[in-house]
């Protein structure tokens, strides 16, 4: 008897889950959420440049989501005369040409390399905060692809108007998935408020923007580009541990001829290690192996 009860309990229970479940996909969610395509999105930005003002749009996303797909997509749509060698910069230098050159949209893309919340220290984070004021003053839209949100500095995230998040990618209709968002920071708490776009025929919340495809030939430029970029950081950070590698050699090559002269001249480890910075035992260390050097030679 109570088994009985019990089943017929969990039976009428799966029932109204089953019943929430349908009410919530076919009648809720189609009435409170709603899909745009591409243009519902670049009209806005469209519309903020004809007021006179900028647009700032962080797109982030882990690797391969389609940031730099929906960004190229995005800036196409925006401006038909874009083209990758003016409009997408890998490297601040590559900023600072499109701003001379004044660019109406600009892609930055690992924007969290270019502009991080780490390196942002001083005289670097004033010349950010100059370059996106002048992305400002060209009503320029500027569209930052970065992994995470927090990646970029606090003050340069509170300057962002919009905030896009890469859902998916649709490979059989070749089209990206977006999560639009407005940004808004209290001038008093400092707080950061996501608001999403809305409809406004239906007045409802749009869940996501559907981004095509950006052009056959943007995207081979993209990856040409972008491989000429890696490679040209990788010779710099190559040369930049070489330049640190020979740094530390003449700095150890000093200290050694330091210690050789004050130890001929009966000064102790001690006395040596305050003058050239180092512990007695590495001053010691240095010694001998400058002795065991010329015993070798010998």
């Amino acid at each position: 008897m109570v088994s009985t009860l019990i089943s017929k309990l969990l039976t009428e229970e799966q029932q109204l889950i089953a019943e929430h479940n349908r009410w919530y996909n076919e009648i809720y969610l189609p009435k409170h959420l709603a899909y745009t395509r591409r243009e519902h999105f670049t009209n806005i930005l469209k519309w903020r440049v004809s007021r006179n003002k900028n647009a700032l749009v962080c797109i982030v996303g882990q690797t391969g989501s389609g940031k730099s797909w929906a960004a190229l997509s995005l800036a196409s749509a925006v401006n038909p005369n874009f083209t990758v060698e003016k409009g997408v910069c890998f490297t601040k230098d590559e900023v600072r040409t499109a701003i001379r050159a004044k660019e109406k949209v600009v892609i930055i893309d690992e924007g969290g390399a270019t502009y991080s919340n780490r390196s942002w220290m001083g005289p670097e984070q004033k010349e950010a905060m100059m370059i996106f004021q002048a992305f400002r003053a060209l009503n320029t839209i500027t569209f930052v692809c970065v992994p995470y949100f927090l990646y970029l500095d606090k003050m340069l995230r509170e300057l962002m108007h919009f905030l896009c998040e890469t859902m998916e990618i649709d490979y059989v209709n070749k089209e990206t998935l977006l999560k639009v968002h407005r940004i808004q920071f209290s001038s008093y708490t400092g707080k950061m408020y996501r608001r999403r776009l809305v409809d406004q025929k239906s007045d409802i919340p749009i869940f996501g923007t559907v981004v095509e495809k950006p052009p056959d030939d943007l995207l081979t430029a993209y990856e040409e580009k972008k491989n000429s970029a890696l490679d040209v950081m990788i010779s710099e950070k190559e040369k930049e541990e070489k330049k640190e590698k020979t740094e530390k050699r003449e700095q150890i090559g000093w200290k050694t001829r330091v210690v050789v002269g004050m130890k001929n001249l009966g000064h102790s480890n001690k006395e040596i290690g305050e003058i050239v910075g180092s512990t007695p035992n590495t001053v010691g260390t240095l010694y001998s192996q400058h002795k065991e050097k010329i015993r070798v030679s010998d």
